[in-house]
């Protein structure tokens, strides 16, 4: 036992006598377009963000991306869908919802987007998928195990789509405020969190259901709170996307940061169409949305 607690001792020591200050220069990295074009058949303008991206260590606001041509086409052959540069937000290109057309898209089929800019042409190609419906949101008390201290957890109850294959993004507005922490970030594959799972038709597993959840220090729902659950489709290639987003974003931090992943850059589904060597990154999606909206009363707790 004593050579095991001086072996302990040995290498506790080693590690933390190596302990030292190193200052690295990163060579200046190359500005690259980044599109940010995530869109949606809600009746309400739609942003598409171009911004170019910067060194690791570069604390200034993105560059936007000025002076580009942004189109959305769809495979039926309707007019082009023009998103113009906003006059407020540079590099934040708008289409507004209108009367005769209150919203973007139809479940599917084919939408491509085109991006002009300093003589190439970006594009990409997304299928708006199938979404389901929030049927109920409701809160359950609970109790701390160790505090003894009692919360209010959200949940929702909602149930995949018949059919594997669908893909779906669960987004929660609190007060009005996207929880948009990467821990946050709540995705589901048919009724489950992966593909594979052959959990198809059924609800969503628990914690999906429970995935509204602000996950900030002693944060948690009260009544009075107004909660906003919404169900953004997704295809295949848009949920690997999240997924990685979530490797990449959501990172343990402390010694298990050893282990991680190494970072690295998303992957993307632009492409420049005169020269697909050349460097974008951002991703294009359109999703089919439904939600619901409640005031948290005694009357929903569960």
């Amino acid at each position: 036992m004593k050579n095991i607690l001086y072996y302990f001792t040995l290498v506790t020591l080693g590690i933390t006598a190596c302990e030292s200050t190193a200052d690295i220069e990163l060579a200046e990295s190359v500005p690259t377009l980044v599109v940010d074009a995530f869109i949606n058949d809600k009746a309400e303008d739609q942003e598409i963000v171009l911004s170019f991206s910067q060194s690791f260590f570069d604390n200034n606001q993105y560059e936007p991306a000025v002076g580009a041509t942004v189109t959305v086409l769809d495979d039926q052959g309707n007019p082009p869908i023009i998103f113009e540069e906003s006059d407020n937000t540079p590099g934040t290109y708008v289409w507004t919802s209108t009367e005769e057309r209150p919203k973007i898209g139809e479940d599917n089929i084919n939408y491509s987007l085109q991006i002009d800019y300093q003589g190439n042409t970006f594009v990409s190609i997304s299928e708006m998928t199938r979404t389901t419906p929030v049927d109920s949101i409701l809160f359950f008390e609970t109790t701390e195990p160790f505090s003894g201290d009692t919360f209010f957890e959200g949940r929702i109850s909602s149930r995949d789509q018949l059919g594997v294959g669908d893909a779906y993004w669960i987004k929660t507005f609190w007060n009005g405020e996207f929880l948009d922490q990467p821990s946050e970030l709540n995705i589901a594959f048919d009724s489950g969190p992966s593909q594979g799972g052959e959990i198809d038709g059924q609800e969503f597993i628990l914690p999906i259901r429970a995935g509204i959840n602000p996950n900030g220090e002693d944060e948690s729902y009260e009544l009075g709170d107004i909660v906003k659950v919404e169900i953004h489709s997704l295809t295949r290639e848009t949920f690997n996307y999240f997924i990685e987003l979530e490797t990449q974003t959501n990172r343990p931090g402390g010694f298990a940061e050893l282990f991680a992943v190494p970072l690295a850059n998303l992957p993307t589904n632009v492409v420049v169409q005169n020269n697909p060597e050349f460097t974008v990154l951002g991703f294009f999606s359109v999703s089919s949305v439904s939600s619901m909206e409640v005031v948290f009363t005694e009357d929903l707790i569960r």
